[in-house]
């Protein structure tokens, strides 16, 4: 697989073009500290590209039976989650992007989907550009979503970000609690569909065991971004992962608990937002006009 290299304020980051421009690595050089999900060879990324590094995920999460409605067009995505007969995350994580600019400490890769070239049935032509810098406050990443199209175009974007547990140098997963930027839970049902019930987020604002403890939740951040961190009790050292506004939601994800990860997924819509009832001031559900665009941000960095 190839791999471009940025480097700067003590940061090293590792970003694969092929893969939906994935920065898959991000090493803090003093402590050795590992603040990404990195896999150990390349047939281990290709068979789960989106649970290492920070995928792309267009549209974030399920689709319901995998379609909408939206301004009288009917939105079709393929069934890639059968057991609950969703479409899920999109493949834009799987895609390859073009590098535009690549200089010591930033880089900039494209997609470009066109009426001849489409994105899955997606009708409509798009760009995604992909920003990445490091500086002594670690690393930035800015998306841009441009509509290229003539009508309205639905938007909902996310980042599948795998965080490594424990992810001190000889850190123990047990001492690892994360803790989100959070205002209620959305309850959801067997197919992972919120239902609309709402519960309290307390104790993920207080901080859960990362490992040995199962965490499948979905996460309301409000309108105003969020953070995500990621803390060794033991060293006192924290991932930081802070969210711009446009994020929304956040999905939290560890397989289980036993597997060395945990993925706080900012999301910009709420799981399966084009239909659900709620209006659009709940779910998130957004549109890009003709020749508009949307820009997300975030950072994601080591306090020692």
């Amino acid at each position: 697989m190839h791999l471009i290299t940025i480097r700067g304020g003590g940061y090293t980051a590792h970003i694969c073009p092929e893969k939906g421009a994935n920065c898959l690595r991000l090493t803090h050089e003093k402590s050795g500290a590992e603040l990404l999900r990195t896999p150990l060879t390349d047939e281990e990324f290709y068979q789960r590209s989106n649970v290492y590094g920070m995928p792309l995920l267009f549209p974030p999460n399920r689709i319901l039976d995998g379609h909408y409605q939206f301004n009288g067009r009917t939105y079709e995505f393929p069934i890639n989650e059968p057991a609950r007969h969703h479409h899920i995350h999109g493949c834009l994580h799987a895609t390859p992007f073009a590098v535009e600019e690549h200089k010591e400490n930033y880089a900039r890769l494209s997609y470009h989907a066109t009426q001849d070239q489409p994105y899955l049935q997606f009708p409509h032509a798009f760009s995604v550009t992909l920003e990445y810098s490091v500086d002594e406050n670690g690393l930035h990443q800015k998306l841009i979503v441009t509509n290229c199209s003539d009508s309205s175009m639905p938007f909902g974007a996310g980042f599948h970000t795998a965080l490594p547990v424990p992810f001190m140098p000889g850190g123990d997963a047990g001492d690892c609690v994360l803790s989100v930027t959070a205002g209620k839970q959305w309850m959801y049902n067997d197919r992972i569909i919120p239902t609309g019930e709402v519960q309290s987020a307390e104790c993920f604002r207080q901080g859960v065991p990362a490992a040995h403890n199962v965490i499948s939740a979905h996460m309301d951040m409000g309108k105003s971004g969020g953070t995500a961190i990621l803390s060794d009790r033991k060293s006192g050292a924290k991932i930081v992962y802070a969210v711009s506004e446009g994020y929304r939601f956040w999905m939290l994800f560890n397989e289980g608990g036993e597997k060395g990860y945990i993925c706080p997924e900012p999301q910009s819509w709420m799981v399966d937002a084009p239909n659900r009832p709620f209006g659009p001031e709940i779910t998130g559900f957004d549109a890009i006009a003709p020749g508009d665009k949307r820009v997300l941000t975030a950072n994601l960095r080591l306090e020692v």
